[in-house]
């Protein structure tokens, strides 16, 4: 022991009871997944996700004591939605791992498990989804009749930055008969780059006579 010059330390040995645990060093491979905690919806806002990993990566090997080793099932890397849903799309590599029991309940390694995430790269990307309602604009002739729509609003879903900004949707009609119903096709090429729409929606307007005013 080193001390300073003016001290002195005494020191006295005595035999110790020591209990010593001795466990193998054991290597196995677990099923890799990737789980995104959802972002909370957000009005009429609400997310899912799309991950893809590199080379579609459905295992990893790790390496650690056998007793713990043998109450891990499988390996999951948490992704936080909330900063994906900002961001659009996030790319990860050299991310730490969570490790599951059989039960999908997570398990205390205690860092003694050993692993490598450094070539495994994963994307992923937030869709949202949104149900947005339907408005009817008649340029010419029949712009006084009242349109009557077969739904008044549609789902569509898409890159949340895109999506966040649609407010509703307006179908654009250059005339408008009360006795010759109109149907509009719904497509996605009629919303910003990277927002979708069921194709399949057609949309059946019909219009009415205006009230007459009451004298």
């Amino acid at each position: 022991v080193k001390t300073p010059d003016d001290v002195n330390v005494k020191v006295d040995s005595a035999p110790l009871n020591l209990s010593l645990m001795v466990d193998v060093s054991h290597t196995k491979t677990v099923p890799f997944e990737v789980y995104v905690t959802p972002a909370p919806d957000s009005g009429l806002l609400k997310y899912s996700y799309e991950s893809i990993i590199t080379d579609e990566v459905k295992e990893i090997s790790i390496t650690g004591p056998k007793s713990i080793l043998d109450t891990i099932g499988s390996a999951r890397f948490n992704v936080n939605g909330n900063f994906v849903s900002s961001s659009d799309e996030m790319t990860f590599s050299d991310f730490p791992l969570s490790f599951m029991d059989k039960n999908l309940n997570e398990v205390d390694t205690g860092n003694a498990v050993e692993y490598t995430t450094e070539d495994i790269e994963v994307n992923v990307k937030a869709i949202a989804h949104k149900n947005i309602p339907l408005k009817v604009n008649v340029s010419g002739e029949g712009s006084d009749l009242i349109p009557k729509l077969s739904q008044d609003s549609v789902d569509i879903w898409g890159v949340p930055s895109a999506v966040r900004n649609i407010t509703d949707y307006t179908i654009i009609l250059e005339k408008a008969e009360s006795d010759k119903p109109a149907t509009y096709n719904m497509t996605s090429d009629s919303f910003p780059k990277g927002v979708f729409v069921n194709e399949s929606i057609k949309i059946t307007i019909s219009f009415e006579e205006s009230a007459e005013p009451i004298k």
